[in-house]
């Protein structure tokens, strides 16, 4: 098990352009009137005529937290279905694909923010998540392989930098995965995971229970793009991972809410789960990196209290750039560590820049 754990939040996508919870919804509304998802405009249209009807509530401020981030969005829609809350929204052909088409707008919405830069014809990784790349082949390299990486996030660009610098990694999707590379766990599930399971027959075709497949992460080169891998301008580019994994195999792009409510979450995501528990409770060091610890995560509120061993924790921080507006959220476990908890005031860019810099002088 990892001695290192990692932990990372919406903060560390940021620097490719993912918008942070916060301001999903927004970005997801500006690309909706700008015109950019055509394909899914009935998903935006269903998702955006719900927000209305839960802001007209006169309950909503009893929630405890903002409507306006996408964790709290996903347990009101799941709350609203079940009480039939929607007067708008009751007919058959809204309310039971509303979580669904919020997932899609997700979907689309990374795939159109995220912007990988592009140098000499071909596409790189954002330059922070190139850094903890190269910071953790390096680590690997020299033969502390003692290392886990979990992460909150749904894009592909930490997926893309460690297999543009080839470190080797596994997300542990099913049950028996191979041993001796990193362990990236991807507890939301992830653009470029496929539940096969929801296409016509395909469990049929498959000799194995597992039903997710994680289509293959490449270095690429705009010469090599499809055409709907979009280059903007001569020094970025955007890839739809998730819309190419679901054509390369049919089936769902396997992407899990925060809330606990919906118990469809497929049985081999538990995987993924129980591998991260299993290296969290053997942790000595915890780097938590751009995540607030929302109290609208619910999945996450429950499940890190329940996996840490305070007796393990030898440093426990929380990398943001401005903790004075997150200290709430993480108040009962530095209370727990005391004084091997600590806040460290910096972006991910930053944090990473400085693990870098650090592990090359060793």
């Amino acid at each position: 098990m990892a001695r290192s754990v990692f932990i990372l939040g919406a903060g560390a996508s940021r620097s490719c352009n993912v918008p942070v919870m916060g301001d999903f919804l927004e970005s997801a509304h500006q690309i909706k009137l700008g015109k950019r998802a055509a394909h899914y405009e009935q998903d935006f249209d269903r998702v955006f005529r719900a927000l209305r009807e839960i802001r007209k509530l006169p309950g909503k401020e009893l929630l405890g937290y903002s409507i306006e981030n996408l964790e709290a969005v996903f347990s009101a829609f799941d709350a609203a279905y079940i009480c039939h809350q929607l007067s708008d929204m009751n007919g058959a052909d809204d309310l039971p694909f509303l979580a669904q088409s919020l997932e899609q707008v997700i979907i689309t919405t990374i795939e159109e923010m995220a912007d990988f830069p592009v140098v000499n014809g071909q596409v790189l990784p954002s330059t922070a998540y190139a850094n903890f790349a190269r910071y953790l082949g390096h680590r690997i390299a020299r033969g502390d392989d003692s290392i886990a990486v979990i992460t909150f996030n749904y894009d592909c660009c930490l997926d893309y930098a460690l297999a543009h610098a080839g470190v080797p990694f596994v997300y542990n999707v099913k049950e028996y995965e191979p041993t001796g590379e990193l362990p990236l766990l991807k507890m939301h599930g992830s653009l470029n995971w496929v539940d096969v399971s929801k296409s016509g027959g395909s469990q049929q075709r498959h000799v194995t229970p597992e039903s997710i497949f994680c289509t293959d992460i490449k270095p690429l080169s705009v010469a090599a793009l499809d055409p709907r891998w979009t280059p903007i301008g001569a020094d970025a580019a955007k890839l739809p991972f998730g819309t190419l994994a679901t054509e390369e195999v049919p089936g769902t792009t396997l992407i899990v809410p925060p809330t606990w409510y919906r118990g469809a979450r497929p049985e081999r995501i538990w995987h993924v789960w129980t591998r991260a528990a299993d290296e969290l409770r053997e942790a000595e060091e915890v780097s938590v990196i751009g995540f607030s610890f929302p109290p609208s995560d619910q999945d996450v509120r429950y499940f890190l209290p329940l996996v840490l061993n305070p007796t393990a924790i030898k440093s426990f921080s929380v990398c943001v750039p401005h903790p004075c507006e997150i200290k709430d959220n993480y108040e009962h476990i530095e209370k727990c560590l005391g004084d091997r908890f600590k806040y460290v005031p910096s972006r991910f860019e930053e944090v990473v820049e400085e693990l870098l810099s650090v592990e090359l002088h060793k």
